[in-house]
């Protein structure tokens, strides 16, 4: 696993040992961000279900002016906080090692809405997904014109609330990347 593109292209990043964290490949990372371009410079990106930290990394290294981790296993911090040494963009993140719904209400305590809110919550989790997508409206974590960015299995169909628009899925093998919006 390798940061795709940026400032710290190239740089290989950890990523933690066994099958309880499936890290988001370096194909769906380089679609992903792709799709979302230049918007996330100078971004505040939020990582949920952070893993190996991948993702956030990847946004800092394209330019996102601060990152925010949400992991609550300690080996995934730990390498977290290898990836952010290894790449130099430390100062330009947080980690909170929580629970996804603690680490969000730390985070509106501490921040303004996030730009982009990533979540990568395990396989076969929709009803999950669908409360925290929930949390994120009614406690207004993302921007007026911010994007929550949903990784899931392409066997999993979400029924997205009423306050969003789902503008698109795209697909990459079993795994497929759902973008929303506030209408």
């Amino acid at each position: 696993m390798r940061v795709i593109g940026g400032m710290a292209s190239s740089i290989k990043l950890k990523s933690p040992a066994g099958k309880e964290t499936r890290p988001t490949s370096d194909r769906v990372r380089e679609a992903l961000f792709n799709i979302i371009g230049q918007d996330v410079n100078n971004a505040l990106f939020v990582d949920g279900f952070a893993g190996s930290g991948a993702v956030g990394v990847e946004a800092l290294s394209r330019g996102a002016r601060h990152c925010i981790f949400i992991e609550k296993r300690a080996h995934c911090v730990k390498i977290i906080k290898e990836n952010l040494q290894q790449t130099n963009f430390a100062e330009k993140a947080e980690i909170i090692k929580t629970d996804i719904f603690a680490g969000f209400k730390h985070f509106k305590k501490k921040c303004n809405p996030a730009d982009f809110i990533f979540l990568d919550p395990p396989y076969g989790s929709s009803r999950l997904t669908l409360k925290l997508i929930e949390l994120i409206v009614s406690q207004k974590l993302i921007a007026e014109k911010g994007v929550v960015i949903v990784e899931h299995s392409r066997e999993e169909d979400f029924e997205f609330i009423k306050k969003w628009a789902h503008v698109n899925t795209r697909y990459y093998g079993n795994t497929a990347i759902s973008f929303l919006k506030e209408l």
